[in-house]
Protein backbone atom coordinates (compact mmCIF):
# COMPACT_ATOMS: atom_id res chain seq x y z
CA UNK A 1 0.00 0.00 0.00
CA UNK A 2 2.62 2.69 0.69
CA UNK A 3 4.45 1.85 -2.57
CA UNK A 4 1.17 2.64 -4.28
CA UNK A 5 0.52 5.95 -2.38
CA UNK A 6 4.70 6.52 -3.13
CA UNK A 7 3.43 5.60 -6.89
CA UNK A 8 0.77 7.97 -6.75
CA UNK A 9 2.44 11.09 -5.07
CA UNK A 10 5.63 10.56 -7.69
CA UNK A 11 3.12 11.13 -10.51
CA UNK A 12 1.35 14.13 -8.89
CA UNK A 13 4.09 15.47 -8.81
CA UNK A 14 5.38 14.92 -12.47
CA UNK A 15 1.94 16.48 -13.59
CA UNK A 16 2.71 19.79 -11.35
CA UNK A 17 5.89 20.12 -12.36
CA UNK A 18 4.85 19.69 -16.53
CA UNK A 19 2.01 22.03 -15.17
CA UNK A 20 4.56 24.43 -14.04
CA UNK A 21 7.05 24.22 -17.14
CA UNK A 22 4.01 24.79 -19.38
CA UNK A 23 2.91 27.65 -17.11
CA UNK A 24 6.49 29.14 -17.38
CA UNK A 25 7.09 28.49 -21.23
CA UNK A 26 3.69 30.32 -21.48
CA UNK A 27 4.96 32.84 -19.53
CA UNK A 28 7.69 33.38 -21.47
CA UNK A 29 6.10 33.81 -24.20
CA UNK A 30 3.58 35.99 -23.56
CA UNK A 31 5.47 38.56 -21.83
CA UNK A 32 7.88 39.05 -24.83
CA UNK A 33 4.45 39.22 -27.08
CA UNK A 34 2.92 41.97 -24.10
CA UNK A 35 6.36 43.74 -24.41
CA UNK A 36 5.60 46.20 -27.26
CA UNK A 37 2.20 46.50 -26.58
CA UNK A 38 2.62 47.51 -22.88
CA UNK A 39 5.58 49.86 -24.09
CA UNK A 40 2.66 51.57 -26.04
CA UNK A 41 0.21 51.43 -23.46
CA UNK A 42 2.43 53.65 -21.04
CA UNK A 43 3.29 55.71 -23.97
CA UNK A 44 -0.12 56.68 -24.08
CA UNK A 45 -0.34 56.75 -20.78
CA UNK A 46 2.51 59.29 -20.36
CA UNK A 47 1.23 61.13 -23.42
CA UNK A 48 -1.97 61.98 -21.62
CA UNK A 49 -0.71 62.72 -18.42
CA UNK A 50 1.93 65.08 -20.81
CA UNK A 51 -0.59 66.86 -22.14
CA UNK A 52 -3.27 67.06 -18.73
CA UNK A 53 0.05 68.84 -16.88
CA UNK A 54 0.53 71.09 -20.22
CA UNK A 55 -3.11 72.01 -19.63
CA UNK A 56 -2.68 72.91 -15.81
CA UNK A 57 0.25 74.56 -16.41
CA UNK A 58 -1.88 76.94 -18.44
CA UNK A 59 -4.45 77.34 -16.90
CA UNK A 60 -1.98 78.34 -13.93
CA UNK A 61 -0.35 80.49 -16.39
CA UNK A 62 -3.47 82.60 -17.05
CA UNK A 63 -4.71 82.29 -13.43
CA UNK A 64 -1.14 83.94 -12.28
CA UNK A 65 -1.09 86.37 -15.17
CA UNK A 66 -5.05 87.72 -13.49
CA UNK A 67 -3.69 87.79 -10.23
CA UNK A 68 -0.87 90.11 -11.19
CA UNK A 69 -3.09 92.28 -13.29
CA UNK A 70 -5.25 92.36 -10.30
CA UNK A 71 -2.53 92.87 -7.79
CA UNK A 72 -0.92 96.01 -10.30
CA UNK A 73 -4.77 97.28 -10.26
CA UNK A 74 -4.98 97.30 -6.46
CA UNK A 75 -1.90 98.89 -5.90
CA UNK A 76 -2.64 102.22 -7.81
CA UNK A 77 -5.91 101.73 -6.59
CA UNK A 78 -4.40 101.56 -2.97
CA UNK A 79 -1.82 104.48 -3.82
CA UNK A 80 -4.70 106.27 -5.34
CA UNK A 81 -6.81 106.02 -1.91
CA UNK A 82 -4.02 106.74 -0.13
CA UNK A 83 -2.97 110.40 -1.89
CA UNK A 84 -6.75 110.88 -1.35
CA UNK A 85 -6.81 110.55 2.18
CA UNK A 86 -3.59 112.50 2.25
CA UNK A 87 -5.50 115.42 0.64
CA UNK A 88 -8.81 114.70 2.58
CA UNK A 89 -6.32 115.37 5.99
CA UNK A 90 -4.88 118.72 4.20
CA UNK A 91 -8.41 119.83 3.50
CA UNK A 92 -9.34 118.80 6.54
CA UNK A 93 -6.72 121.18 8.56
CA UNK A 94 -7.27 124.06 5.96
CA UNK A 95 -11.05 124.13 7.00
CA UNK A 96 -9.71 124.14 10.28
CA UNK A 97 -7.07 126.50 10.15
CA UNK A 98 -10.05 128.74 7.94
CA UNK A 99 -12.65 128.17 11.00
CA UNK A 100 -10.28 129.76 13.24
CA UNK A 101 -8.85 132.63 11.01
CA UNK A 102 -13.21 133.34 10.78
CA UNK A 103 -13.79 132.71 14.39
CA UNK A 104 -11.11 134.52 15.80
CA UNK A 105 -8.89 136.80 13.42
CA UNK A 106 -11.71 138.08 11.56
CA UNK A 107 -14.28 138.72 14.23
CA UNK A 108 -11.35 140.09 16.36
CA UNK A 109 -10.20 142.25 13.14
CA UNK A 110 -14.19 143.53 12.69
CA UNK A 111 -14.85 144.44 15.96
CA UNK A 112 -11.12 146.55 16.20
CA UNK A 113 -12.27 148.34 13.19
CA UNK A 114 -15.41 149.28 14.29
CA UNK A 115 -14.15 150.81 17.80
CA UNK A 116 -11.79 152.32 15.51
CA UNK A 117 -14.63 153.78 12.99
CA UNK A 118 -16.93 154.67 16.72
CA UNK A 119 -13.55 156.62 18.24
CA UNK A 120 -12.99 158.38 14.77
CA UNK A 121 -16.62 159.33 14.80
CA UNK A 122 -16.23 161.41 17.72
CA UNK A 123 -13.45 163.25 16.20
CA UNK A 124 -15.37 163.35 12.49
CA UNK A 125 -18.27 164.85 14.14
CA UNK A 126 -15.78 167.30 16.23
CA UNK A 127 -14.55 168.07 12.81
CA UNK A 128 -17.94 168.62 11.17
CA UNK A 129 -18.85 170.90 13.85
CA UNK A 130 -15.76 173.28 13.60
CA UNK A 131 -16.09 173.26 9.75
CA UNK A 132 -19.39 174.03 9.92
CA UNK A 133 -18.64 176.46 12.35
CA UNK A 134 -16.19 178.19 10.02
CA UNK A 135 -18.61 178.19 7.11
CA UNK A 136 -21.44 180.23 8.94
CA UNK A 137 -18.41 183.19 9.51
CA UNK A 138 -19.14 185.16 6.46
CA UNK A 139 -15.54 187.37 5.50
CA UNK A 140 -13.74 183.88 5.92
CA UNK A 141 -15.58 182.30 2.69
CA UNK A 142 -15.55 178.20 3.77
CA UNK A 143 -18.46 176.74 2.59
CA UNK A 144 -19.37 173.16 3.99
CA UNK A 145 -22.79 171.44 2.62
CA UNK A 146 -21.91 167.74 2.02
CA UNK A 147 -24.00 165.54 1.31
CA UNK A 148 -23.58 163.86 4.45
CA UNK A 149 -21.61 164.35 7.18
CA UNK A 150 -18.07 162.69 8.09
CA UNK A 151 -19.73 161.46 11.77
CA UNK A 152 -22.48 159.82 9.93
CA UNK A 153 -20.95 158.24 7.14
CA UNK A 154 -18.51 156.37 9.76
CA UNK A 155 -21.21 155.62 11.78
CA UNK A 156 -23.08 154.47 8.28
CA UNK A 157 -20.02 152.22 7.90
CA UNK A 158 -19.54 151.18 11.26
CA UNK A 159 -23.51 149.95 11.73
CA UNK A 160 -22.79 148.17 8.27
CA UNK A 161 -19.89 146.06 9.88
CA UNK A 162 -22.53 144.65 12.49
CA UNK A 163 -23.26 141.66 10.93
CA UNK A 164 -20.13 140.72 10.35
CA UNK A 165 -18.98 138.52 13.11
CA UNK A 166 -22.47 136.64 12.99
CA UNK A 167 -21.70 135.91 9.63
CA UNK A 168 -18.00 134.82 9.99
CA UNK A 169 -19.43 132.80 12.75
CA UNK A 170 -21.58 130.62 10.62
CA UNK A 171 -18.92 130.36 8.19
CA UNK A 172 -17.26 129.21 11.09
CA UNK A 173 -19.40 126.56 12.33
CA UNK A 174 -20.01 125.85 8.48
CA UNK A 175 -16.29 124.79 8.01
CA UNK A 176 -16.27 123.07 11.65
CA UNK A 177 -19.14 120.79 9.79
CA UNK A 178 -16.75 120.40 6.74
CA UNK A 179 -14.09 119.39 8.59
CA UNK A 180 -15.38 116.65 10.78
CA UNK A 181 -17.47 115.04 8.13
CA UNK A 182 -13.88 115.55 5.88
CA UNK A 183 -12.28 113.47 9.34
CA UNK A 184 -15.09 111.07 9.31
CA UNK A 185 -14.65 110.47 5.33
CA UNK A 186 -10.95 110.53 5.72
CA UNK A 187 -11.80 107.84 8.17
CA UNK A 188 -13.90 105.71 5.86
CA UNK A 189 -12.05 106.09 2.76
CA UNK A 190 -8.43 105.39 5.27
CA UNK A 191 -10.48 101.62 5.96
CA UNK A 192 -10.83 101.42 2.55
CA UNK A 193 -7.40 101.74 1.49
CA UNK A 194 -6.60 99.03 4.67
CA UNK A 195 -8.83 96.55 3.21
CA UNK A 196 -7.31 96.95 -0.35
CA UNK A 197 -3.40 96.56 1.33
CA UNK A 198 -4.97 93.09 3.00
CA UNK A 199 -6.70 92.29 -0.39
CA UNK A 200 -2.90 92.97 -2.23
CA UNK A 201 -1.54 90.43 0.32
CA UNK A 202 -3.57 87.95 -0.24
CA UNK A 203 -3.16 88.12 -3.61
CA UNK A 204 0.72 87.77 -3.10
CA UNK A 205 -0.04 85.16 -1.27
CA UNK A 206 -2.60 83.44 -3.69
CA UNK A 207 0.41 83.88 -5.99
CA UNK A 208 2.94 82.01 -4.37
CA UNK A 209 0.93 79.25 -4.28
CA UNK A 210 0.04 79.27 -7.80
CA UNK A 211 4.07 79.36 -8.21
CA UNK A 212 4.00 76.57 -6.15
CA UNK A 213 1.84 74.41 -8.03
CA UNK A 214 3.76 75.47 -11.54
CA UNK A 215 7.02 74.68 -9.77
CA UNK A 216 5.32 71.05 -8.99
CA UNK A 217 4.14 70.86 -12.17
CA UNK A 218 7.49 71.19 -14.03
CA UNK A 219 9.04 68.80 -11.34
CA UNK A 220 6.30 66.17 -13.09
CA UNK A 221 7.06 66.77 -16.33
CA UNK A 222 10.54 66.62 -16.34
CA UNK A 223 9.51 62.96 -14.21
CA UNK A 224 7.36 62.16 -16.72
CA UNK A 225 10.24 63.06 -19.57
CA UNK A 226 12.50 60.73 -17.77
CA UNK A 227 10.49 58.15 -17.91
CA UNK A 228 9.91 58.36 -20.97
CA UNK A 229 13.54 58.34 -22.17
CA UNK A 230 13.91 55.14 -19.81
CA UNK A 231 10.61 53.43 -20.57
CA UNK A 232 12.02 51.16 -23.85
CA UNK A 233 15.15 50.31 -21.51
CA UNK A 234 13.17 49.68 -18.39
CA UNK A 235 10.50 46.92 -20.18
CA UNK A 236 13.12 45.08 -22.04
CA UNK A 237 15.17 44.83 -18.36
CA UNK A 238 11.82 43.34 -16.71
CA UNK A 239 10.86 41.53 -19.33
CA UNK A 240 14.48 39.85 -19.23
CA UNK A 241 14.19 39.43 -15.73
CA UNK A 242 10.92 37.76 -16.19
CA UNK A 243 12.20 35.57 -18.68
CA UNK A 244 15.23 34.31 -16.26
CA UNK A 245 12.60 33.56 -13.75
CA UNK A 246 10.06 31.69 -15.56
CA UNK A 247 13.09 30.26 -16.89
CA UNK A 248 14.69 28.96 -13.64
CA UNK A 249 11.21 28.12 -12.87
CA UNK A 250 11.12 25.61 -15.51
CA UNK A 251 14.70 24.48 -14.73
CA UNK A 252 13.07 23.68 -11.33
CA UNK A 253 10.59 22.03 -12.93
CA UNK A 254 12.65 19.54 -14.44
CA UNK A 255 14.48 18.96 -11.92
CA UNK A 256 11.07 17.94 -9.66
CA UNK A 257 10.30 15.68 -12.85
CA UNK A 258 13.87 14.16 -12.86
CA UNK A 259 13.56 13.27 -9.20
CA UNK A 260 10.12 11.92 -9.36
CA UNK A 261 11.08 9.76 -12.06
CA UNK A 262 14.47 8.48 -10.75
CA UNK A 263 12.17 7.67 -7.17
CA UNK A 264 9.80 5.90 -9.61
CA UNK A 265 12.90 4.03 -11.68
CA UNK A 266 14.45 3.58 -7.50
CA UNK A 267 11.34 1.87 -6.45
CA UNK A 268 10.99 -0.81 -9.53
CA UNK A 269 14.68 -2.14 -9.13
CA UNK A 270 14.00 -2.36 -5.11
CA UNK A 271 10.73 -4.75 -6.01
CA UNK A 272 12.50 -6.86 -8.48
CA UNK A 273 15.27 -7.01 -5.80
CA UNK A 274 12.72 -8.34 -3.24
CA UNK A 275 10.97 -10.61 -5.38
CA UNK A 276 12.15 -14.55 -4.34
CA UNK A 277 13.91 -16.47 -7.32
CA UNK A 278 11.67 -19.26 -8.88
CA UNK A 279 12.46 -22.42 -7.57
CA UNK A 280 14.54 -25.11 -10.61
CA UNK A 281 12.54 -28.01 -11.40
CA UNK A 282 14.48 -31.34 -9.69
CA UNK A 283 15.18 -34.12 -12.29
Amino acid sequence: MMKFLRRIGAIFVILLAICGLAFSMFGIVKIWQWRVPVTNGLTKILNVSDDLLSTAEDGLTVVDNVLDNAGTSLTTLETTTDAIVKSMEDTTKLAANFSAFFKNDLISTIKNTQISIIAAKSSAKVIDTLLYGLSNIPFLGIEYKPPEPLNESLSGVATSMDGLPKSFTEISTNLDTSSENMTSLQGQVGLISSSLSDIRENLNDARKVVQDYQTKIDDMQNWSQKIRARLKTTILILTIVLTLFLMALAVSQLGAISMALETMQWRRKEMVVAEPAPDRPTN
